[in-house]
């Protein structure tokens, strides 16, 4: 587990230690992160943008944080988008950014961000639900 919360920060130290043969077994928890920093820098999905940023390929630190933390925590029936699967994800306007276009919650549509920026700008972003 690569953590990278409000006071503990290891991401940027454990990044190396990412390779192809132990990135199956590497996912991101923000067990620390607090709530100001969430609104404006973003939880799992920071992981990723710093793990990018730091040389992580893209397809390699979304499975880290997706597919990867399903399997660890036995979220078997959330691991598949299919059928009979209660499929939670997401769709990114691109893998370079990480920016949030649509969340799906057992594969409903849950919110969709109709006006983003990005969190380098520190504003908030608009949301609406169904």
């Amino acid at each position: 587990m690569i953590r990278e919360g409000t006071v503990a920060k290891d991401l940027i130290n454990l990044v190396p230690a990412i390779n192809e043969k132990k990135s199956r077994r590497c996912l991101f928890v923000t067990d620390d992160r607090h709530l100001d920093d969430i609104v404006s820098k973003g939880s799992i999905d920071h992981n990723v943008r710093i793990s990018l940023e730091t040389g992580v390929q893209p397809i390699t630190a979304i499975q880290m944080a997706t597919i990867n933390a399903a399997e660890c925590f036995g979220l078997t029936e959330h691991d598949v988008i299919a059928p009979g699967f209660k499929a939670d994800f997401l769709l990114l306007d691109d893998l370079d950014s990480v920016i949030i276009h649509s969340v799906f919650k057992e594969g409903s549509l849950w919110c969709k961000i109709i006006v983003y920026l990005t969190f380098q700008l520190k504003r908030n972003r608009l949301l609406t639900t169904s």
